[in-house]
């Protein structure tokens, strides 16, 4: 019995910013629920046991070195991006396509000039924008 190959959908250093950027994410929210704890101003607090930090000082500096994880890794990303030229490719509203048609009544349609264009010469976008 032959096994079929993985097929990956997204390459390894895009799973990768999106996977640190899951990690900050919850390190952050788990730092900001002790640094909720600290204020007196709430009747609620989240238990202890799922927060970070262990006090304000400490639960600030998680939160702060989080922050700068995700300024970081959106740096990375956005260089990645636009150095292998897969930011026209994949996040540009207007793309031709090999024919050389035209996509002008697309871009428009995607930057609020018109609602609605034809489907018939441009790459596959919704019909109604």
């Amino acid at each position: 019995m032959l096994q079929q190959p993985s097929v990956s959908t997204h390459p390894r250093w895009l799973r990768l910013t999106h996977w640190l950027n899951a990690l900050a994410v919850l390190v952050m929210v788990a730092s900001g629920w002790r640094i909720y704890n600290a204020s007196p101003l709430y009747d609620f607090s989240f238990p202890p046991s799922i927060t970070l930090g262990g006090w304000l000082g400490g639960a600030l500096q998680w939160h702060f070195a989080a922050m700068w994880l995700l300024v970081i890794n959106g740096v990375i990303y956005l260089l990645v991006n636009l150095i292998s030229g897969r930011l026209s490719r994949r996040f540009s509203p207007c793309r031709p396509r090999a024919s050389g048609t035209t996509c002008w009544p697309r871009c428009e349609a995607s930057w609020g000039m018109r609602t609605c264009v034809s489907t018939t010469r441009c790459s596959a976008l919704p019909t109604c924008l």
